[in-house]
C-alpha cells in the first residue's frame, strides 16, 4: 500500500547516494550536541544537581532547540553548502571579518578535534595495563582522527549511517546508566 504521502516520506529517510537523509541529519544533530563530553561530566552534573538532573537536561534540551531552530532558519534563508561560512558572509559580508572570524572557527574546531581524541585516548588507555608507554595515547588519538577522516572520505551517505549508529548507542548508553537517584523525585 504505497500512497502520495508514504513515498514523500521514503524519498526523505533514504536520500540518494552521497547525500544524506532527514535521519543522518537528525543523528549528526544529535551528535554534535550529545558529544563524548556528556560522558565524563554526567557524574558530576548527577552529584551537583541531585534529583534535579532531569532540570538540568531539559534547560540543556531548550538550549539545543533554540539553537537548532536558529540553524534551521538560517539555512532554510541562505541555503548553500557552506553552513555557518555562509551565514558570515551574509551577516559581515564578503571581507577580511567574516574570514577572520571563519579562520578563527577553523581554530576552533581543530583544536576541540585535537581535544577529543586525547580524551578518547584517555578512555581507551583504561582498559590497557596499568602504566602503557607513552607513545600509547598519542598513537590511539591519531588513530581515532584518521578513522573519522576515513569515514568522512567515504563518503556523506556513509557518514550518515555511522552517526546514526553512534547516537543510537550513546541514547541506550544514556538512558541505561542514569543513577537510579535522576530519575526519582523528591517530596
Amino acid at each position: 500500500m504505497t500512497s502520495q504521502g508514504s513515498a514523500g516520506i521514503d524519498k526523505a529517510a533514504h536520500a540518494p547516494k552521497g547525500r544524506i537523509g532527514l535521519l543522518a541529519a537528525m543523528s549528526i544533530g544529535i551528535g554534535g550536541m550529545v558529544g563524548a563530553g556528556i560522558f565524563s561530566i554526567l557524574g558530576v552534573v548527577a552529584q551537583a544537581s541531585g534529583t534535579a538532573l532531569w532540570v538540568s537536561f531539559a534547560i540543556g534540551g531548550g538550549v539545543a532547540l533554540l539553537s537548532t531552530y536558529s540553524y534551521a532558519k538560517l539555512g532554510a534563508r541562505y541555503p548553500s553548502a557552506g553552513g555557518a561560512v555562509e551565514f558570515l558572509v551574509k551577516g559581515f559580508g564578503d571581507g577580511v571579518l567574516s574570514g577572520g572570524i571563519n579562520m578563527y572557527m577553523w581554530v576552533g574546531y581543530v583544536i576541540a578535534l585535537a581535544l577529543y581524541a586525547q580524551a578518547f585516548a584517555g578512555y581507551a588507555m583504561t582498559f590497557l595495563p596499568p602504566h602503557p608507554a607513552a607513545w600509547a595515547p598519542k598513537t590511539f588519538g591519531v588513530g581515532i582522527v584518521l578513522v573519522f577522516t576515513a569515514v568522512n572520505v567515504i563518503g556523506a551517505n556513509f557518514v550518515g549511517r555511522s552517526e546514526t549508529v553512534i547516537v543510537a548507542v550513546k541514547l541506550v548508553i544514556l538512558s541505561c546508566c542514569l543513577p537510579p537517584q535522576a530519575c526519582s523525585s523528591s517530596t
